[in-house]
């Protein structure tokens, strides 16, 4: 863990709080956290350059609000999504029933000459 402060450091990214980004480190692997937000921090690259080097006074900090502020929004949209889907199965289950239209044994409304099958 203290190398990838050091690296992350030499690469230009300023850390206010080392030990508190060595526990978000902990809780968030460098995987998923640097290499999935870095990109809009770094420098153009350069012909020669070695590694990514984050534009001057990008910080850790910078980075776990993006992170953060993603994760936020794929929470409040994956709710949102589980609503959705409920109200169309409800939808579904309350505009036609199938087991009303074929009967509520298997064989009957498994019958492929019980729907249709692309357009016609």
């Amino acid at each position: 863990m203290d190398q990838q402060i050091k690296k992350l450091e030499a690469r230009g990214l300023r850390i206010h709080n080392v030990e508190k980004a060595k526990m978000q480190l902990l809780r968030t692997s460098y995987y998923d956290l640097i290499n999935g937000y870095k990109e809009m921090f770094l420098l153009k690259e350069e012909p020669d350059q070695q590694e990514d080097q984050f534009i001057e006074g990008t910080t850790f900090e910078d980075i776990v609000e993006l992170y953060q502020l993603d994760r936020r929004i794929r929470h409040t949209l994956l709710e949102a999504l589980l609503d959705v889907e409920a109200v169309f199965y409800s939808s579904v289950a309350y505009s036609y029933s199938i087991a009303e239209a074929y009967g509520e044994k298997q064989v009957d409304y498994l019958r492929k000459e019980n729907y249709k099958i692309g357009r016609k």
